[in-house]
């Protein structure tokens, strides 16, 4: 009786990431050789072991960083014959990745939404490793990831997988809500008087509601039983399953308290206990700017990021480039606003990102309105358009954190 054939894939294994593209037969006729930053990084990559647990890449937006993810995903799946997933921070850029996927001619196949939709012959093919899986961060940090198994995870825009990655851990409470009341029973005599009696107020003007506060850890130290009674009894749907995964350290997170909402989250996600994420052999953190040390270990939870940038630096220098200031971080309000004054008119085309329409009023009526009189910014405050949304806890800034020595 004839045996079963078991197809071999180290025929055609490729040495390096590059190997990867001169075998490609891309659909794009536009994609035809490797940028210099492109080639720099991947080298760099390929002079690193393949059991390195956590690698960074650093390119500018717009110097096909996709692209550069994408070999790295193919070259782990054919050479090491990993199971390979592309995590995007929402379902529009994993379509634009996989769609970037086939133009390239590289295998892949998009698992996006409802796990239980998903079509099973692509979720097969990505468990067989005959194709990437390009998905969300949502897909791998939940609470039963069906992309549980992935032996090299692909993490684009980095930085914006924070939200998505302890969100896994976050709890979030709404006012109204039985478990927004008695989490604020239980820390509200730790919030400064003003504040507290703010968020007592049922009838607070609108334009007072986005503030936010960062209750004392010490205090949260403290208060451990009581928040964990609170959580057990008014916890529900996707807080009941966070809950459950802090209430062992439930003395060691934060808690933001705002008008509308209350956030509990730890300092560090603890991915280190959830195998989807743990249990892949390496992961490789696609980021324009990778920012300074620590920043990506604690957003995701690991001892150490290995960071690699091009070694090239005189290769389109402007490509994909932007300039971000925020003055009010550590200026007084006359100094910051002299600050951005220079920065618009030197930059002439800006967007401007305010928490509140007061605040965003604030700057259109004042600093532009000043700008305009004095004979620049074509037209001042006519040329602003309003473009913003109220802030609630999401929107926290670095100054609670700083404030209790948790942040520079």
């Amino acid at each position: 009786m004839p045996g079963f054939r078991i197809r071999s894939r180290q025929e055609d294994a490729p040495t390096t990431p590059e190997a990867v593209f001169r075998s490609l037969r891309p659909h794009d006729p536009s994609v035809r050789d490797l940028w210099l930053r492109q080639g720099d990084l991947l080298r760099a990559y390929s002079d690193l072991a393949n059991d390195v647990a956590d690698v960074a890449l650093e390119l500018p937006t717009g110097a096909g960083k996709t692209l550069v993810g994408l070999l790295v995903a193919e070259y782990r799946r054919r050479a090491l014959d990993h199971r390979v997933a592309y995590l995007c921070p929402n379902v529009q850029l994993a379509r634009q990745a996989a769609a970037k996927a086939d133009s390239y001619g590289i295998d892949a196949v998009t698992l996006v939404r409802r796990q239980a939709n998903w079509d099973p012959a692509e979720f097969f093919r990505y468990s067989r490793g005959d194709a990437i899986a390009i998905a969300t961060y949502f897909q791998v940090f939940n609470s039963n990831p069906r992309l549980d198994s992935a032996q090299t995870l692909i993490l684009d825009d980095a930085h914006a997988g924070e939200e998505p990655v302890a969100g896994l851990w976050s709890v979030t409470a709404l006012r109204g809500d039985d478990l927004y009341e008695t989490l604020l029973a239980t820390v509200v005599d730790d919030l400064p008087a003003l504040f507290a009696e703010r968020v007592r107020d049922e009838g607070l003007r609108p334009e007072l509601r986005s503030d936010v506060e960062l209750v004392p850890p010490l205090a949260i130290a403290s208060k451990a039983d009581s928040l964990t009674t609170a959580l057990g009894q008014h916890a529900t749907d996707h807080n009941r399953y966070a809950s459950e995964m802090i209430t062992r350290s439930i003395g060691h997170c934060l808690v933001y308290v705002s008008w509308s909402e209350i956030l509990i989250r730890p300092l560090i996600a603890p991915t280190n206990e959830h195998v989807a994420f743990a249990g892949a052999d390496q992961r490789v953190y696609m980021s324009a700017t990778l920012g300074a040390d620590g920043e990506l270990e604690r957003a995701f939870g690991v001892p150490e990021v290995r960071r690699l940038r091009p070694r090239s630096r005189d290769e389109d220098h402007d490509t994909g480039r932007r300039f971000f200031i925020l003055p009010n971080a550590t200026h007084d309000q006359p100094e910051a606003d002299t600050i951005i004054s220079q920065a618009l008119e030197r930059a002439g085309r800006s967007l401007v990102l305010a928490p509140s329409y007061r605040e965003l009023d604030r700057f259109k009526s004042g600093l532009l309105t000043r700008r305009a009189g004095s004979g620049h910014g074509g037209g001042g405050g006519r040329q602003l358009r309003r473009v913003c949304s109220q802030a609630g806890c999401r929107a926290v800034t670095r100054e609670p954190l700083r404030r209790y020595g948790l942040a520079r």
